[in-house]
């Protein structure tokens, strides 16, 4: 059963790690991420020129490159949390 975008935002609360495998929608390539949500180490300041949800995004601290990154909600393939697989809409 896909994961709906609101069942994504209820899996990936603050704090627990995850994966992700998503679309891209700039170039269309399929991108994988170690990511999770709530990270606030690495701010600097100010607010984002936009908001997220209303785009179909989720922000997230990507683990690997220490950065934040925005998942499209409709672009995602599969999440893996707690050793637990789910499929997106592209899965």
């Amino acid at each position: 059963m896909p994961i709906t975008p609101g069942q994504f935002r209820k899996l990936v609360k603050s704090g627990r790690v995850f994966s992700v495998t998503f679309i891209k929608r700039g170039d269309g390539s399929t991108r994988y991420m170690k990511c999770r949500v709530g990270v606030r180490a690495y701010l600097k300041g100010g607010d984002m020129s936009y908001r997220p949800a209303e785009k179909g995004l989720v922000t997230v601290f990507d683990m690997e490159k220490c950065d934040y990154r925005s998942v499209p909600v409709e672009g995602i393939i599969r999440v893996r949390i707690d050793g637990i697989d789910y499929q997106g809409d592209q899965g």
